[in-house]
């Protein structure tokens, strides 16, 4: 069973090498991939389901809220800064800061990052239209690779919003490769949600983001390009403390992805995407081993999305 031409057209080489080592040794579909391609149109769709649901989105414009008068002192004085927006998305939750900047008349530029293309595209397109502004991007994956970056005299704000930290099994190597790219005059804003669920209410009201149509078909678009039989279900990890969506395949197959044979059996399961749920204090004591320096936390009233400020020393 080969897959769609598809594939090929949006994963590069090495990344087509990934995705083989993956689902070999570890049953899994990395999440990052479900961005490339059609999969940029497919997250637009869940983020903007998510906006008018009160999910993640509408937990970011309540910790922005919580800090503008904060974030408006600090600014007092800039003239110019870069808008750096990592894992971009639709380029939207960074609106929460560049609607402020407009405001205040502060010059800005944009620069999108993220390892899809069509994201940044998507994120380019959407600031363009909205302010107006210079915007540039860089494809990057942050979990292999430095984040390719030239250095300003001007300030420069990293965004790294929208609780893309929980979805990286190992945050630390994204983190240390955000520290390496800042300066000390730069300010990395990490936004995420924050807190274990207990309950089975809080199990379920986790679980329910990812059972929405638009979730669906955001985490099956890479495996129905390997044409892999399967149904998907969701479920809460209780030992990892994480949620996890899980692909069961329905028939014995052998995959063959440029003459490498995977044999799956009917019944096995594929990770299609997880994300993690860490207690408050381990977010901030992550970034504190990664040498950020706290300059200011905020969080949701039911204290489950926190929004930080964080500097460096020396670069």
């Amino acid at each position: 069973m080969e897959p769609e031409e598809e594939l090929f057209k949006i994963m590069s080489d090495v990344q087509i090498r990934e995705l083989i080592a993956s689902i070999s040794t570890f049953n899994e579909i990395p999440l990052k991939f479900e961005y490339l391609g059609r999969g940029a149109e497919h997250w637009a769709q869940v983020a903007e389901e998510r906006e008018e649901s009160g999910g993640i989105n509408a937990k970011e414009v309540e910790v922005w809220k919580n800090v503008e008068g904060i974030v408006r002192r600090e600014l007092e004085g800039i003239k110019f800064l870069h808008v750096v927006d990592i894992g971009c998305g639709t380029g939207r939750p960074a609106f929460l800061l560049m609607d402020i900047l407009e405001d205040m008349c502060i010059e800005f530029d944009y620069i999108a990052v993220d390892i899809s293309p069509s994201m940044v595209e998507m994120a380019e397109r959407n600031v363009k239209k909205r302010y107006g502004v210079r915007t540039d991007s860089i494809v990057v994956d942050l979990e292999n690779e430095l984040l390719p970056f030239k250095h300003w005299k001007e300030s420069t704000i990293f965004l790294f919003l929208g609780s893309t930290i929980v979805n990286f099994s190992w945050p630390e190597q994204v983190m240390w490769r955000i520290r390496k790219t800042m300066l000390g005059q730069d300010v990395l804003a990490v936004s995420t949600l924050v807190g274990v669920p207990k309950t089975g209410k809080e199990i379920e009201e986790e679980l329910s983001h990812y059972r929405t149509p638009e979730s669906e078909r955001f985490v099956s678009y890479i495996i129905e390009l390997l044409n892999i039989p399967h149904t998907l279900e969701m479920i809460w990890n209780y030992e990892k403390k994480r949620v996890e969506v899980l692909a069961t395949v329905t028939e014995n197959v052998v995959l063959d992805i440029k003459g490498h044979k995977i044999p799956l059996r009917r019944g096995e399961k594929i990770i299609l995407g997880i994300s993690h749920r860490y207690p408050f204090e381990k977010v901030t004591s992550l970034l504190h081993s990664m040498k950020f320096l706290t300059e200011h936390i905020t969080t949701t009233r039911d204290r489950r999305y926190m929004l930080g400020f964080y500097g460096v020393e020396n670069g």
